[in-house]
């Protein structure tokens, strides 16, 4: 169980410092940020797609058509459960320089960009990325009619064009609650000989996220 060290404590304790941390661990996960999202009151729903058009086309006068109408689908979705758990002994958090809220609101702001990390690179990869969290563009887009390749041999990568809302791509967040960071409690921990000792504990919670 990784948990914070005196040593990890030193380096956020020096004896001269600009208070502050330099995120040098940050990736941008813009996606969390900018797609659109919606919340559900549990963690099960329904899309509705449409798989086909009413056919058209140009006819002469006093020229009749055949009738004809959109075809749809009804397909279940369920939200996946985005989890991460924080301990940190409680003699530690209460060492910090700025005290043990200081250093909770610090782990709770790495948890959450972790968190839109992974939803994140879940949304395009889906579960090729992760089998037990929700799919995502790769499997639900039409590759043959959807893919412009530009047929480069080396140093690859994707550019993906997006359609936001609700007839198009969101977020869906389960249990009418988006993603968020558990209040802290003091838990008793063990160590590796099970031995106990207080801790400050913080979950993520209300964790159902999938996309549509």
């Amino acid at each position: 169980m990784p948990r914070a060290t005196l040593s990890d404590l030193a380096k956020l304790n020096p004896d001269q410092f600009i208070r502050g941390i330099i995120e040098e661990a940050l990736v941008s996960a813009p996606e969390l940020r900018t797609v659109a999202a919606r919340t559900i009151p549990g963690t099960d729903y329904r899309t509705v797609v449409r798989t086909g058009l009413p056919s058209t086309g140009f006819r002469d006068a006093n020229e009749g058509v055949d009738a004809s109408l959109s075809t749809f689908e009804n397909r279940p979705c369920q939200c996946c459960i985005l989890a991460a758990r924080v301990e940190v002994d409680q003699a530690i958090a209460n060492a910090y320089v700025d005290g043990p809220s200081a250093y909770q609101a610090l782990e709770a702001v790495g948890v959450m960009e972790a968190a839109y990390r992974k939803a994140g690179f879940q949304f395009y990869y889906g579960t090729e990325a992760d089998g037990k969290g929700f799919p995502g563009l790769v499997s639900s887009y039409d590759a043959a009619n959807m893919t412009v390749d530009a047929e480069a041999t080396a140093n690859k990568t994707s550019v993906w064009f997006v359609k936001f809302g609700e007839r198009d791509v969101q977020f869906v967040f389960g249990e009418n609650t988006p993603l968020q960071v558990s209040e802290w409690r003091i838990e008793s921990l063990a160590d590796a000989n099970g031995k106990k000792f207080p801790g400050y504990v913080a979950d993520l919670t209300h964790g159902s996220v999938s996309s549509s």
